[in-house]
């Protein structure tokens, strides 16, 4: 359980938006409690993995990524590959995923910032399975080039009022969502 100590108590203090990011949150928990290996990429029912929601400083655009696998956008993420800093994860796919070396925490804002679980189809002899994904923001400088790696078609910084336009996916629109009331808040407040 030491392992999963960390996680388990992000957890229990995030504060999730709807109710079914908090059922995501309760079924995340269950696993990671039940499950020792939740955090290796082999486990068979599945395993936690770290995203992060690059926003610039303006929290008015997010640089997505296309998948080449599942041919949708996303927020950069993937596999802990046996690491419980599930932050470091995220930021980890963040840069290799865009080469940005301006990826920055939001100050204040340094936990979780969503949770989802989404199931991923069978493929390269491993069977189907769900990642159970803990999601962080990160700021970044726009202006900064960024590079297409080759965990992707291609990258772009869009709106995010526009964000519903290139995934329909309730729970990546509800992190968009959330980028831009967090970025309305801290904007008001400065």
């Amino acid at each position: 359980m030491e392992r999963r100590h960390g996680l388990i108590e992000l957890l229990n203090n995030y504060q999730t938006a709807d109710a079914n990011e908090e059922k995501c949150r309760q079924e995340i928990l269950v696993f990671v409690k039940l499950h020792p290996e939740c955090f290796d990429n082999d486990f068979p029912l599945g395993h936690v993995t770290g995203s992060a929601i690059v926003v610039d400083r303006k929290f008015e655009y997010t640089l997505l990524t296309h998948h080449p696998v599942v041919d949708k956008w996303f927020q950069f993420g993937g596999h802990s590959d046996s690491n419980p800093d599930v932050f470091k994860t995220a930021f980890r796919e963040a840069e290799e995923e865009s080469s940005l070396k301006s990826l920055r925490s939001v100050p204040g804002n340094g936990g979780i910032f969503d949770v989802d679980i989404h199931p991923m189809p069978p493929g390269n002899n491993i069977p189907g399975h769900d990642h159970y994904d803990i999601r962080f923001i990160l700021t970044a400088d726009m202006n900064e080039p960024y590079t297409v790696s080759h965990e992707s078609k291609e990258l772009k910084w869009i709106r995010l009022e526009e964000a519903a336009n290139y995934s329909s996916q309730p729970a990546f629109i509800r992190l968009a969502n959330k980028a831009q009331a967090l970025g309305r808040r801290l904007n008001a407040s400065s």
